[in-house]
């Protein structure tokens, strides 16, 4: 079994043992963040605070779904970065970053995956409960 496997299934054992999974989808919001990402850049609002950025060459070369995801990283790490103990609804507009986001991950492409447990393990050190909607 691959490294990043076994990886990952420690991760999810000590992800689902510690009860945080039940509380996902709950209701009530402390946060809601929008984000949007497109070829030349992403962008990101909390209804008072906006933030955009530009791609570089290299990252302008990437697919947008990664793009997405990436938006998604850099909004909360921006726009969430003195909340704690809170829950967040991401609003996204692309299905896939959705996906990754609310599944914390999946095997079938490693650097998606990555980049999702990126972004949860940010929130859970912060004990943030993330959940992406359209």
């Amino acid at each position: 079994i691959p490294k990043y496997i076994l990886e990952n299934l420690d991760w999810w054992k000590v992800s689902l043992t510690s009860g945080s999974s039940s509380t996902i989808k709950r209701d009530k919001f402390n946060l809601v963040i929008y984000s949007d990402a497109s070829n030349t850049g992403w962008g990101a609002t909390d209804g008072r605070r906006k933030i955009y950025k530009f791609w570089n060459k290299e990252q302008k070369s990437w697919h947008i779904n990664y793009k997405e995801l990436l938006a998604v990283k850099y909004a909360v790490e921006n726009l969430a970065s003195e909340r704690r103990n809170c829950r967040i609804l991401l609003r996204v507009d692309n299905t896939t970053a959705i996906a990754y986001i609310n599944k914390m991950g999946s095997v079938k492409f490693q650097k998606f995956n990555e980049l999702a447990r990126k972004i949860w393990q940010w929130a859970e050190k912060r004990k943030i409960i993330l959940m992406a909607s359209y």
